[in-house]
């Protein structure tokens, strides 16, 4: 009855381990996710401010075209 009682306590011990380590993962899967976001966010701004140089530098290339 007392090993009984031994191995039922160090199931409950790696079910407490499990349920931490699940409960951890949720955890790095949610922060993972708001730098994914926060990524995706620069990306945006790279894109946006890289157009946006384009579209400035279009018009003075066609100036220094006709020029020569």
């Amino acid at each position: 009855m007392q090993n009984l009682t031994y191995r039922a306590s160090g199931l409950i011990n790696l079910l407490n381990k499990f349920a931490n380590l699940e409960n951890e993962a949720i955890k790095l899967e949610s922060e993972a996710r708001k730098i994914r976001q926060k990524m995706q966010k620069i990306d945006e701004e790279i894109t946006l401010k890289f157009s946006q140089k384009i579209t400035e530098i279009q018009p003075k290339n066609s100036q220094n075209d006709e020029s020569y």
